[in-house]
């Protein structure tokens, strides 16, 4: 069989052959060398060499490798244990948990980080002081040390070399561009806002719409509870839509859809969208026509 150099192996102690403790830099380089296609998930072919070379890095050599039963197996438990949204794929939240990474770093991705898509945009404008649409690297430094100060646990005390190899990790990780700031695409993967399953069902379906499926995903949004989705609520509503698109977009870009969003649905005019309205878009737009809102 041809040899091919296992990535991981030299992420192994030598001496108890298990994987040393992940710096932010060499995690950095872990998921950028998996996610080979940039979409900020290691899936499919990307995922099997991954759980692939895992394994078989506890060997010195690739001669008694895994079999490939035994691998299936462990992509089942893998995924089983760490697939939290179940979608056969994993995140950098996901990965940071599989692997022994710095437990400082580590907990910029744990899942209790995550927040809901209904405040994301608010949380987007409070670090894009500049209004410039991006993070830049202050900004993003200032984002991480806030986020630490949050965390209410022990050794979470951030020295400002920690602090600027952090920021650096996480820009090179999320920033595919490779423009040296975050767009508010690359931030939300950063974010790891929650996802509305409910929407995404609705849009990959062609069947009639349920009532019970509407009120489900009206009240997703309607947060208030009173029976209009308006303000932060549609800047909620507009991110999970054009993420399901699958897209890298801008702030400006973000602001466009939301606006054709508003012109297709909001019929009355009045800057908010009742659960009517809702229906209106869901039933207009599906995941095969959702593109012609971008343009």
């Amino acid at each position: 069989m041809s040899k091919r150099e296992n990535f991981l192996r030299k992420f192994r102690d030598e001496k108890t052959n298990e994987l040393h403790k992940i710096s932010a830099t060499e995690f950095m380089e872990i998921w950028n060398h998996y996610d080979a296609d940039g979409n900020g998930y290691i899936e499919g072919k990307e995922l099997d060499k991954f759980l692939n070379e895992l394994s078989n890095s506890v060997n010195k050599s690739d001669v008694d490798a895994v079999p490939d039963s035994l691998l299936q197996q462990f992509k089942e438990t893998i995924l089983d244990a760490y697939d939290e949204n179940e979608d056969g794929k994993i995140s950098v939240q996901e990965l940071a948990e599989i692997l022994p990474t710095d437990e400082i770093f580590l907990l910029i991705f744990r899942r209790e980080n995550t927040v809901h898509s209904s405040n994301f945009m608010k949380i987007w404008l409070e670090f894009d002081k500049d209004k410039s649409g991006f993070i830049e690297v202050d900004e993003l430094k200032h984002f991480i040390s806030k986020l630490f100060e949050s965390i209410k646990e022990k050794k979470t005390d951030l020295s400002e070399d920690k602090l600027n190899d952090y920021t650096q990790s996480i820009l090179k990780i999320f920033d595919k561009n490779g423009d040296g700031k975050l767009q508010l695409s690359e931030m939300i993967k950063l974010m790891n806002p929650n996802e509305n399953n409910s929407l995404k069902t609705v849009l990959n379906s062609f069947s009639t719409i349920k009532k019970e499926q509407l009120d489900e995903i009206f009240s997703s949004y309607d947060k208030d509870g009173n029976q209009e989705i308006q303000a932060n609520e549609i800047d909620s509503l507009a991110k999970d839509l054009i993420e399901i698109i699958n897209k890298d977009y801008t702030t400006e870009e973000f602001e466009s859809f939301k606006k054709n969003l508003l012109r297709l649905g909001d019929v009355n005019l009045d800057g908010k969208l009742s659960k009517q309205e809702l229906y209106l878009i869901l039933t207009t737009f599906t995941s095969k026509n959702l593109d012609s809102l971008d343009s």
